[in-house]
């Protein structure tokens, strides 16, 4: 029997891996939480999973934690996951992001050297991308504080698996959405006002640009990549995404298709100010993922049903 540690655990992936280490049937997992919340999914109460408090900015805390455990894998998904919002308290979005990993890290180093560490990095890493699709080797340049948090951690990752030895991994994440989100993300808050619209609630809502395009995927792929990249024989790097892009235009027309609204755009009010402004296009480049057996199974429409629970 295996253990797995997973922070951020409460969180859209974090659910999604615990259910899917659930399902596996051969692992002990530890899921914390900064705090105990009141009503806990009933994957949160099974036997094999053990809930820990953690507050991943104590350095004290992480050590105790990984000497009381010794996880075979350590799934470090705890973050700050709103770019435009880590504006308004850079200091700790830096800390939470990314030096929290550091402290991970240093505590596998010096008491866990057989655990297998995994990082969520962001294809946010690589700024306004000079480049599509991008790749494990494109030219990074953080543009926010979420985005350099986690560009520490993704280079934090590297030094410490030359440095020490250390099995540990980041995957590149790109956009990956379900129910669990919120309305800082655009496919969520698009299929949030949609059904809104389809139940008479609201007579129209707001984007900031429908041009724009996204490299949106499932969650649920998403998880098993991470799991994939840590049963390796040999520690890396990833870009985890699906190798296309789609405007937030196209997707307004498939959640409207799916609601019943064929003609959604029309309740849509753009911000007159974005509607001709160059978006940097983010799509990651999939092949070295797919190259260790990596296949995703959900398609887009998969994905939108999902969210529209």
């Amino acid at each position: 029997m295996k253990t797995a540690l997973i922070t951020g655990a409460f969180g859209q992936d974090g659910y999604f891996l615990t259910k899917k280490l659930i399902d596996l049937g051969n692992y002990n997992i530890i899921c914390t939480s900064h705090s105990f919340k009141r009503n806990l999914d009933n994957i949160y109460k099974h036997k094999k999973v053990i809930i820990e408090l953690l507050d991943i900015t104590n350095e004290f805390a992480i050590i105790n934690l990984i000497k009381k455990y010794h996880p075979d894998e350590l799934y470090h998904l705890a973050s700050f996951s709103a770019p435009i919002l880590s504006w308004d308290n850079p200091r700790d979005v830096i800390a939470i992001n990314g030096n929290a990993t550091i402290c991970f890290l240093d505590a596998i180093r010096l008491f866990s050297t057989k655990t297998r560490f995994f990082f969520p990095s962001s294809g946010k890493i690589f700024g306004k991308p000079t480049e599509s699709p991008q790749t494990e080797i494109s030219s990074t340049d953080p543009l926010d504080p979420y985005s350099l948090g986690k560009y520490i951690a993704h280079q934090t990752v590297k030094l410490y698996r030359s440095k020490y030895n250390i099995f540990a991994c980041s995957g590149i994440l790109y956009n990956h959405e379900s129910h669990l989100k919120n309305m800082n993300f655009v496919t969520y808050k698009i299929c949030h006002f949609s059904k809104l619209l389809k139940q008479k609630k609201i007579e129209s809502f707001s984007l900031m640009n429908l041009n724009s395009e996204i490299d949106l995927g499932d969650p649920r792929d998403y998880v098993d990549a991470m799991y994939l990249i840590l049963q390796q024989k040999t520690a890396d790097d990833y870009i985890i995404s699906m190798n296309t892009s789609i405007s937030i235009k196209e997707i307004c027309l498939k959640v409207g298709k799916l609601v019943g609204i064929p003609n959604i755009l029309s309740y849509i009010n753009v911000d007159n100010s974005m509607r001709s402004a160059k978006i940097a296009r983010f799509q990651g480049d999939n092949s070295k993922l797919k190259s260790i057996g990596w296949k995703p199974k959900f398609k887009i429409e998969d994905t939108l049903n999902l969210i529209l629970i």
